[in-house]
């Protein structure tokens, strides 16, 4: 069955070609048929009663996981799942405004409510698969699609819902997939919910609202300044005060990228405090792709030598040049920095309820530089994994599709990290320079993101709030904002005999378990 599945899924996207945007003619798969998708169990041990839909969204927990039909067909409901249908078929919705970089809408479109008066478009050229059943070709009439040019090499990666109700209230999504069956139901994947936003009279009423702006405005689209951007005017965004919008775009007029978020983050970083320098800074990046060296002269990994430097203030933002791997291993000595990259191992993909299936959503093809890889392995010894002995028997170390980028600040060498977070940025953006830029150049995609800070901010695993409830390393926070992510409470360093996913490596020989 599973080989079925994954014939079917290789069959219908061999023949995008997601550098150019272009549909091409399905190609000879390599002997692994590892899909290439990036662009970019019955048995329960949950102890949590069932808990209606209706409560699903709540200020301080505003991270869902995505409900996966093949994961969770025998899963109870939860208030930290959510469907997509939960997204779209509200008989009270009357407009839907979506970004992504995939459509495929004989799936998309047949989670919608058939109240929905208008559905926007908004995508790169050839990366909507058409409608052909039924049901879905019956949408068409209430769909407008905005299509537009991306250069080659570059993508419209966003993943965004603007959602407009019949009284006027709006809810913003940041999901961490594109709309398509496969890739909504075989990585793991998250949602960002907005709580109900209520129209309001006044022009802009916090950063959020303005930065949404600037980042709808940066296309120059008519139909986005036409049907989008009057109705973003319209939404009161004082509920997310605190909670700061981080957007890329290839537009010159606009900060943004790493740029625009080393400018919010800006001042964050530095403590009167004299007692800071026995502390601990931890850096966590959770990405599905890893770019290329920034450098081709030498190994310059753009966490390690650009993202963790410029926020620490260990080099100038203004820098032509990135400091050199030996510099920096000084300075996190000195610094006491700790950087942590959670990436898939080969045998965590093997050991996934679907195998090879969730693989193609993750791309780090390290094998043509190996210096790239070998400077963050042995040097900066950056790779971390999920535990195995806190996985749970429905997801067990499916690899997640998310993005995120957090800080924890530990005072002890006992104290567990990611528990308590200085920031967290979940993101479209994956760990590439043309998703951030650089710290003088601007990025090449389009990337949406929400910024939230502390106080208060803490952090929990969807493994405990869902699955594993009696093993449950916290008990459910009461005050503050919690974020929700898809990996164990605890990350342990690769081992000897572990190694990274890399795309364009044939495991064939490797059986699924």
């Amino acid at each position: 069955m599973v080989s079925d599945i994954r014939k079917r899924v290789a069959e219908r996207w061999g023949r995008v070609d997601y550098r150019s945007g272009t549909i091409e003619p399905a190609a000879k798969k390599s002997k692994s048929e590892v899909i290439d998708l990036t662009g970019s169990d019955s048995d329960n041990n949950s102890s949590n009663e069932d808990e209606g839909q209706g409560s699903q969204i709540k200020s301080n927990y505003p991270f869902k996981l995505i409900k996966s039909q093949v994961f969770d067909k025998n899963t109870k409901n939860s208030k930290h799942l959510v469907d997509l249908r939960d997204v779209f078929n509200d008989s009270s919705l009357r407009k839907s405004f979506l970004f992504s970089f995939q459509y495929e809408l004989d799936f998309l479109l047949e989670q919608f409510h058939p109240n929905v008066q208008k559905i926007v478009l908004v995508a790169q050229e050839g990366t909507v698969l058409p409608p052909t059943t039924p049901k879905a070709l019956s949408w068409v009439s209430k769909t407008h699609l905005c299509e537009f040019r991306m250069p080659p090499f570059t993508c419209h990666h966003s993943k965004l819902i603007i959602n407009v109700y019949q009284d006027g209230s709006s809810q913003l999504f940041i999901p961490s997939n594109n709309f398509t069956y496969a890739e909504t139901n075989y990585p793991q994947q998250v949602c960002w919910m907005s709580p109900r936003l209520r129209p309001c009279a006044t022009k802009v009423s916090n950063s959020f609202q303005l930065d949404l702006l600037n980042y709808l405005q940066s296309y120059n689209l008519g139909e986005i300044n036409r049907y989008i951007i009057p109705e973003v005017k319209r939404i009161d965004f004082a509920p997310l005060e605190g909670t700061e919008f981080v957007y890329s775009t290839p537009s010159n007029k606009y900060l943004s990228g790493f740029q625009l978020l080393a400018q919010k983050l800006q001042g964050k970083e530095e403590n009167g405090d004299g007692h800071m320098s026995s502390y601990l800074s931890h850096y966590l990046c959770q990405s599905s792709s890893v770019g290329n060296s920034l450098s081709k002269k030498e190994p310059c990994n753009l966490f390690t030598h650009m993202i963790i430097p410029m926020l620490e203030g260990i080099f100038s933002k203004d820098s032509k040049k990135l400091p050199s791997t030996s510099q920096l291993l000084e300075d996190y000595r000195s610094h006491r920095i700790i950087p942590y990259l959670l990436y898939p191992t080969v045998q965590e993909i093997a050991d996934s309820p679907v195998g090879w299936l969730c693989s193609g959503w993750f791309n780090f093809n390290y094998h043509r530089d190996m210096a790239h890889y070998d400077m963050l392995r042995d040097d900066f010894k950056i790779f971390y994994k999920q535990k195995k002995t806190e996985l749970s028997l429905q997801r067990r170390a499916t690899p997640a599709h998310s993005k995120f980028y957090m800080k924890s600040t530990t005072r002890n060498p006992n104290e567990i990290p990611f528990r308590e977070l200085d920031w967290c940025l979940f993101t479209s953006s994956n760990l590439s320079f043309s998703a951030w830029g650089k710290n003088l150049a601007r990025p090449r995609n389009y990337e949406v993101g929400v910024l939230l800070r502390s106080p208060n901010l803490h952090c929990q695993s969807f493994v405990d709030l869902i699955y594993n409830t009696k093993l449950q390393s916290l008990p459910e926070n009461t005050g503050g904002t919690t974020v929700s992510v898809p990996w164990t409470p605890c990350l342990v360093q690769y081992e000897r005999i572990d190694e990274t996913f890399c795309i364009s490596k044939d495991y064939s020989e490797l059986s699924h378990s």
